[in-house]
């Protein structure tokens, strides 16, 4: 029993040790053994409740909530892996049917300059599935992001949409209570995601 518990503790604290130190370009580069999907009762001793401004201007505040989230950070120009997570986990809603209407996806942005709530709108549109994108001050989105061990770092390597943001890659499974139970890899397919999801 307590082996068993030693080795889930040990998992736990590598993903965030990878979490912390791997940006963009790193976590994809890095080659992650397969993992059990099956969720621990132990909670991730990161994460936790805050507010923000969502799309439409108004105050979210995650605890409110009462309901799994998928959580992960990003910007609305991202040229990659956000469009591409997005899309993925439209795919994901669309699995899950009707089961879907208990999940929701939050989309925090760490481009405080660049996404307005109404930026923020224009772009979650795109995708078919319940989202909430999020914004504010940069102080505040910084707590949240180191409140979730999470990264981010501006690029001034200029592209078509201006500067460009490395991040955090993982998408933090929440549970009902608003703890995280699972980080997800940018390289998990769509029914690893649902196989986790089921279990909240």
């Amino acid at each position: 029993m307590w082996l068993d518990f030693d080795l889930r503790l040990v998992t736990m604290l590598l993903s965030l040790l990878i979490l912390v130190f791997g940006g963009c370009q790193q976590a994809e580069q890095m080659g992650e053994p397969e993992r059990d999907l099956t969720l621990e009762k132990e909670v991730f001793p990161i994460g936790g409740d805050f507010t923000l401004t969502d799309q439409h201007g108004q105050p979210f505040r995650l605890a409110d909530l009462k309901r799994p989230v998928l959580l992960f950070f990003g910007y609305a120009t991202c040229p990659d892996y956000c469009p591409q997570t997005l899309a993925r986990l439209a795919q994901v809603y669309a699995v899950l049917g009707a089961d879907a209407q208990d999940v929701l996806t939050v989309f925090v942005s760490v481009d405080s300059e660049r996404d307005t709530p109404e930026v923020l709108k224009t772009y979650l549109s795109h995708f078919d599935m319940d989202v909430v994108g999020l914004t504010g001050k940069k102080d505040v989105v910084d707590a949240v992001v180191k409140q979730y061990a999470g990264f981010y770092e501006v690029r001034d390597e200029g592209s078509a949409a201006g500067y460009l943001i490395d991040h955090s890659l993982y998408i933090y499974v929440v549970d009902r209570e608003g703890g995280v139970r699972f980080l997800l890899r940018s390289t998990d397919s769509v029914a690893d995601i649902v196989t986790v999801v089921r279990q909240l």
